[in-house]
């Protein structure tokens, strides 16, 4: 964790300390059941971007706010005006605080030297799906792309091949059942391409497939396996994946002379994949 990430964290946890004293001075002039009512909502605001998922947090909070704006200003509670506005907004802005603090302090738990000897480990290799990371994909890359170059009379040629699942909402109401699916598609993955080819995992759900200089009837089989096969995992879990391919031989390597750059383009390719998509199902 950086020192700019650590400054934001102490920043955040310094506003939420002063704001939370700042009501506690202000509310000594309240009547008893005003002072209550903004110790529960506090305390509630405080214990909920802990124990759930950000987005059950977000909307919960809008609920409050709605709910309150309608009771206490458009209702029959008699009050000072401002009175009301302290308990219709102060919790979610103090929840909001909390939020920030709580995501910096899950970075927290490993700033050291130790947290970052580990992070480079797992650019090599992810433990959780047993698959090489980016950092070996990148040297492989570099190595096909040197012998590409050295010997241009030999027809080499690599398929990159890019699986992405869009998990992000799934992830936050299931991180149990996240962690099986990318354990699941791995396993799929190693099971159904073939020993020559290389597998990656490359973070955020997207795996890798780079072959070598296969023939296109034997390649076209080979995906058609795969995708029966991991579409039919997915749509037990309510998702669907999205590929994208590039072939890779000397004449394209020049668009793409390291993997950071195909990678991109990769990228920008599932997004487009992506857009296309949702205009089908729109018409």
């Amino acid at each position: 964790m950086n020192q700019k990430r650590i400054n934001k964290a102490k920043w955040l946890l310094f506003a939420t300390l002063i704001g939370l004293v700042w009501l506690m001075l202000i509310a000594q002039k309240f009547p008893v059941n005003v002072r209550l009512g903004l110790a529960l909502i506090l305390s509630l605001e405080i214990i909920t971007p802990l124990v759930l998922p950000s987005l059950i947090a977000v909307w919960l909070n809008l609920i409050m706010i709605v709910v309150g704006t309608a009771s206490l200003l458009f209702g029959y509670i008699v009050m000072p005006t401002s009175q009301k506005l302290i308990l219709i907004f102060a919790g979610p802005i103090e929840a909001l605080f909390i939020t920030g603090v709580a995501n910096y302090l899950f970075h927290w738990s490993g700033f050291n030297v130790k947290s970052r000897a580990v992070q480079r480990y797992m650019e090599h290799y992810v433990s959780l799906v047993k698959l090489p990371g980016v950092e070996d994909a990148t040297k492989l890359y570099q190595d096909e792309a040197r012998s590409m170059f050295e010997n241009p009379r030999l027809p080499l040629r690599m398929e990159l091949r890019l699986i992405h699942v869009d998990t992000r909402q799934f992830r936050q109401f299931h991180e149990k059942y996240y962690q099986r699916i990318l354990v699941a598609i791995a396993d799929l993955l190693k099971r159904y391409r073939l020993p020559s080819e290389r597998l990656f995992y490359l973070g955020n759900t997207s795996f890798l497939v780079i072959s070598y200089s296969l023939e296109k009837s034997v390649y076209e089989i080979i995906n058609q396996v795969e995708d029966e096969k991991l579409g039919y995992l997915l749509r037990s879990y309510g998702l669907e994946d999205k590929v994208v391919t590039q072939t890779i031989d000397r004449e394209t390597l020049t668009k793409f002379p390291n993997f950071q750059r195909v990678q991109a383009h990769l990228n920008r390719l599932l997004e487009t994949e992506i857009k296309v998509e949702y205009l089908k199902e729109g018409q």
